[in-house]
């Protein structure tokens, strides 16, 4: 008897005993009577742990026999268990369910360990298990064919069989790689075709050679055993041996192309059956190319290559984009991507992860690139502040926003002409005569198609780093930089690729002459507005500054210099808004005519919290997505017991933490699935603190706990005192949660960045931009919210917009037919008179205030306008809206949209 009754057992004969397990033996023979002795209603589970203390005793001879009869008396219960007449739930069955579980759970622990098992105890193992299998122990099955893989070369010959015919039954695909890339590694190439990227790869091994197609199969069966979070030493060792036998330069020409492949959809079924709906199904990726592809990045990152990061970085965006119902479409390639351009030397890759950093929304791959800056700045030991900024690089251009390039007797000039889109570059053409030319001369294509290739290329780079580069120095207001005169024009204003941004900005230069507020004007008001210049002040007067000692900052309209209580704008904003309006330059963001919210008295009441953007209901996804753009930690709101979220921003400079409360709006919704709408709630203030995992957090809470119940020692406390101060229900523990700070000790600046973010998010993601929800969207349960917002009072940002449009109307050809009201821009036509909200951009109809529906146009909604039509910044989505319906209405009559003429002439008064 290898059970001893517990002595403290209880007398009642009606409760069942309880046992422990006396561990007085060496045999597996114990263990399975033991097994076999468990009554009923045994201590199943701690049977289970016990076991599981014998099998780690230091006999290996042992674990390994206790391993074979376990299996083997495993197999015979079940097939005693089918046998069974009743159903499982009966006690006997139950019974022996139990000890199944708890054997099974015994097997897979000592299957893990590397136990002395000859060919013939595997291959017993295996029958034993694949017999275990049909029940669903493929954990088990997993960890042997690994032990197996590592033995491969003593084993093959005699487990070949039993691999061949359990790959023939197995649906399991991780399983089926494993075993398929043991029997068919020296011979079956590892990817198969149905992807853009693998039909070129087998094109390309069809086509290679065949001592070159046996080194390139290797090298790819090597890639496919990347399954790792990133590449071991001894992986990387071996994975580089053999791209040095197949040719470095060949295989970074190769594979180069393979990686810009994985933009594109497949080109076939996916290699298993897949429940995901057609529509979808072209952006997977099968299981077992990721790992080839995520083994090959990393193989490319050993020197730097332009051409191979940019490939790397494209590939990055491809395969973080999410796919509906999935999430990112391939995570660990993407993850691969971005270690990939971590580790690679020079500045090609650092630029591309700059790119990135301010491209991507994804949580996992702004964690990822994070580090890699981190590791990049420590590499090159720079600051981690300063490594972004130097990440840029020149792209070979001649002066800032423009590169000259000779073919032969042609010329090349490419020059920056915006900030965003494939119009930010335009290339322009000299040919041998000396003519500009719209078309690439015939000979260049002919004689410098590769130096032609590389010109586009460049060209393409410059389109995506400058959204980039303008959406980074956009979020520097927070980060209270401030630059020596030297480095400032080195990285920002001189800069060939930056400068395009920077030369369109308001800097604050302090010397010991004071401070001056600076911008630059080129010499020659017909050339490009960062061309050759000077620094100038508002009225364009030159500004005479003393270089070496100067310091330079960031121009916002709030001075962080005033005093928090009397704070206001500074006294040049107008002064600046007007060099931008009248001298017809777009700055690439909002600065002069940015938006400022100062604390409102409603704030100064409610002390700790704003209810400045509650109540407003928003798309869920949309803001989510946008949040994360600006720099938000925000997760979408599921629909669960708890629907509430809190988006927050860290602003460490500043020693503070921004949150946004949102709430799940109930809206016909699945439990479990996200939320399609949510509602806004308070923005808070906290202390900032950096960001723990929450074994961290659970672990600084314990110790909290202790030192309260420490500091009890020797108190008389009741049994609920006792128990609440365990549980951290306490006075003093609520004290030691984060409490908000009140608004007015927030600084103006913070406050006003942070609520401009709030207020973009609700602006852009608002269901009352939503024309279907003029009946108040799904059950009419939001229609006073769509009015209210769609013609009601003006935010900060519409607020701005109005000012604008006052200095903007009277010099547009409709002008006579316009007027700015309070909160409107009434447009004259010829059949009816309209309404367009400052706000929303929607539309009303006099006499009776008849609602327009009018879908925006691709232009329109991203932001571009009548190309004669100048705007001081880019980027109001809005405002470009509301100017091209004015335009469109001023001249209804010649309106040709059957939809559009059916609502203007519907219920008309003449």
């Amino acid at each position: 008897m290898f059970f001893k009754r517990n002595k403290e057992a209880t007398a009642n004969q009606s409760e069942q005993p309880e046992y422990e397990l006396v561990l007085e033996g060496v045999s597996a023979e114990i263990v399975i009577r033991c097994l076999d002795e468990v009554d009923q209603n045994g201590v199943t589970r701690t049977l289970e742990n016990e076991l599981i203390e014998l099998l780690k005793k230091k006999d290996r001879p042992l674990q390994a026999r206790a391993l074979l009869e376990l299996s083997a008396v495993s197999c015979e219960w079940r097939r005693r268990l089918v046998q069974l007449p009743q159903g499982y739930a009966h006690p006997p069955h139950r019974r022996l369910v139990e000890q199944l579980r708890a054997m099974r759970h015994v097997i897979e622990s000592a299957a893990r360990r590397k136990l002395p098992l000859s060919a013939q105890q595997l291959g017993m193992l295996l029958e034993t298990t694949c017999e275990n299998y049909i029940w669903g122990d493929s954990t088990v099955l997993k960890h042997l064919v690994n032990q197996i893989a590592k033995r491969w070369e003593e084993l093959e010959e005699e487990l070949r069989p039993t691999l061949i015919e359990i790959y023939a039954h197995t649906d399991e695909p991780d399983l089926k790689q494993k075993i398929e890339q043991l029997l068919n590694e020296k011979s079956s190439p590892a990817i198969t075709a149905g992807e853009a990227w693998t039909v070129a790869a087998l094109e390309h091994l069809k086509n290679v050679g065949s001592p070159l197609e046996k080194e390139w199969n290797a090298l790819l069966w090597h890639c496919r055993k990347a399954s790792n979070a990133k590449p071991s030493a001894r992986w990387s060792k071996e994975g580089h041996a053999v791209m040095e036998r197949i040719g470095v330069d060949a295989f970074h020409d190769t594979v180069r192309g393979w990686i810009a492949l994985l933009q594109h959809p497949r080109t076939g079924e996916m290699a298993r059956p897949d429940w995901h709906e057609d529509s979808v199904r072209p952006w997977l990726m099968d299981d077992h190319h990721a790992d080839t592809i995520r083994g090959l990045i990393w193989l490319t990152a050993d020197r730097e290559d332009a051409a191979t990061a940019r490939a790397i970085a494209d590939a990055a965006v491809s395969c973080y984009k999410k796919v509906p119902g999935i999430g990112p479409r391939a995570t660990k390639v993407g993850n691969a991507c971005v270690y990939a351009l971590g580790v690679m030397p020079g500045e090609s890759a650092l630029a591309q992860l700059a790119r990135l950093r301010v491209k991507l929304t994804f949580g996992t791959a702004i964690s990822m690139i994070t580090k890699a800056l981190d590791r990049v700045a420590e590499r090159e030991g720079v600051p981690r502040n300063e490594i972004e900024e130097i990440a840029v690089p020149a792209y070979g251009f001649t002066g800032v926003g423009v590169l000259e390039r000779g073919f032969g007797e042609h010329r090349a000039t490419l020059r920056v002409t915006g900030t965003s889109g494939t119009g930010s570059t335009v290339l322009t053409w000299i040919n041998d005569k000396g003519k500009a030319v719209k078309s690439v001369p015939a000979a260049v294509k002919r004689d410098h198609a590769d130096g032609l290739k590389d010109l586009k290329a460049i060209a393409k780079d410059v389109q995506k780093m400058l959204p980039a580069q303008r959406d980074r120095i956009d979020g520097l207001f927070l980060e209270q930089r401030s630059w020596s005169v030297s480095a400032w024009r080195e990285r920002y204003l001189d800069h060939p690729v930056v400068g395009t941004i920077a030369r369109r900005l308001i800097w604050v230069l302090e010397d010991a002459g004071g401070m001056h507020s600076v911008a630059w004007l080129p010499d020659d008001p017909e050339s490009p507005v960062f061309a050759t210049g000077q620094l100038v002040n508002p009225a364009g007067e030159p500004v005479i500054i003393d270089e070496h000692s100067a310091t330079v900052t960031l121009w916002h309209p709030i001075d962080t210099a005033s005093d928090p209580d009397t704070v206001e704008t500074r006294a040049d904003v107008l002064a600046w808004r007007r060099f931008y309006e009248d001298r017809r330059i777009a700055q690439p963001f909002k600065q002069a005519h940015r938006e400022v919210y100062l604390l409102t008295d409603a704030e100064r009441e409610t002390r700790s919290y704003s209810n400045r953007f509650a109540a407003h209901v928003l798309r869920n996804h949309q803001a989510t997505a946008l949040m994360r753009q600006r720099g938000w930690n925000a997760q979408l709101a599921i629909a669960t017991d708890c629907g509430e979220v809190r988006p927050q921003r860290d602003i460490e400079p500043w020693g503070l933490r921004a949150e946004f409360w949102i709430e799940g709006a109930h809206i016909d919704q699945d439990y479990g699935a996200a939320f399609t709408y949510v509602v806004t709630d308070q923005v808070r203030f906290y202390q900032y603190r950096p960001r723990t995992t929450w074994r961290e957090e659970e672990q600084e809470r314990r110790e909290a706990t202790q030192r309260l119940i420490e500091s009890t020692e020797g108190q008389q406390l009741s049994n609920e005192e006792y128990l609440n101060l365990l549980a951290g229900n306490t006075a003093a523990s609520r004290r030691q949660e984060p409490q908000p700070i009140p608004l007015d000790e927030i600084p103006p600046l913070v406050l006003s960045e942070t609520m401009r973010d709030v207020d973009l998010f609700v602006g852009v993601a608002s269901v009352g931009n939503n024309p279907e929800w003029e009946d108040g969207g799904p059950g009419g349960h939001h229609r006073d919210y769509w009015r209210s917002y769609a013609f009601g009072e003006l935010n900060a940002t519409a607020s701005t917009r109005k000012e604008l449009l006052e200095r903007l109307v009277p010099r547009l050809k409709i002008a006579e037919r316009c007027l700015v009201t309070e909160r409107f821009l009434f447009v004259r036509g010829n059949l009816r008179v309209y309404k367009i909200h400052l706000g929303s951009g929607n539309i009303m109809m006099e006499p009776n205030d008849q609602y327009l529906c009018i879908v925006p146009g691709r232009d329109s909604a991203a932001g571009r306008t009548n190309k004669n039509l100048h705007l001081p910044f880019e980027g109001d989505r809005v405002l470009s809206i509301i100017l091209s319906k004015a335009f469109m209405l001023a001249a209804d009559e010649k309106i040709t949209d059957p939809t559009i003429r059916t609502q203007i002439n519907r219920n008309a008064v003449s």
